[in-house]
């Protein structure tokens, strides 16, 4: 495509979308592993991390449209990137309890929502009307090959690999990548 604005968002949301599948495999086998979570808590993790989607899906769009959209990427991603971070500190003092993972999973699961749904509404933005069909395509394939390509970097990276604390604080998302990129878009600068 020739909208270099697009592209920065669009390369930008792929990799934290990676980061995200990551996560999504990584705190479950934190619990397990680190925490040796029951099957009752290991179902409520996975409800926890879902609910955000459920109750805030609908005014997220509301919410989102009222706000600028660049600064709502930035401080999702900022928000994400804290929130993942602190489970490899936790876990490495020690400290890491199933309660945290829940906290963790509710509000990086608010700050994703938030970030999908801003990505995904600033798109008719960026690019014009007769590009926004291959534009949303773009972002559904990201979406789906960042999904498996997440799960499948877990799955079969070496035992020497970090552990999943630790691969989720590395692939939590990084917030830098939407601080300058969408700049020129005049809906980003509100």
């Amino acid at each position: 495509m020739r909208y270099p604005d697009f592209r920065r968002l669009f390369v930008g949301t792929s990799i934290s979308l990676l980061g995200s599948s990551v996560t999504t495999v990584a705190l479950p086998l934190t619990a397990v592993v680190h925490l040796h979570a029951s099957p009752v808590q290991m179902g409520l993790l996975g409800a926890v991390a879902w609910m955000p989607h459920l109750v805030l899906g609908l005014p997220a769009g509301v919410w989102v449209d009222r706000m600028p959209y660049k600064w709502t990427l930035v401080a999702s991603d900022l928000v994400q990137t804290l929130l993942l971070g602190s489970i490899p500190v936790l876990a490495t003092l020690g400290l890491l309890q199933i309660w945290q993972l829940y906290v963790v999973a509710l509000l990086a699961g608010i700050g994703n929502l938030f970030e999908t749904v801003t990505a995904q509404s600033f798109i008719p933005i960026l690019v014009s009307r007769r590009q926004l069909l291959p534009a949303n395509s773009a972002f559904m394939l990201s979406n789906a090959t960042g999904s498996a390509l997440g799960a499948c970097w877990l799955r079969c990276s070496p035992r020497r690999s970090p552990s999943p604390p630790t691969r989720s604080r590395f692939c939590s998302p990084g917030c830098a990548r939407h601080g300058d990129p969408l700049h020129r878009s005049g809906r980003g600068l509100e």
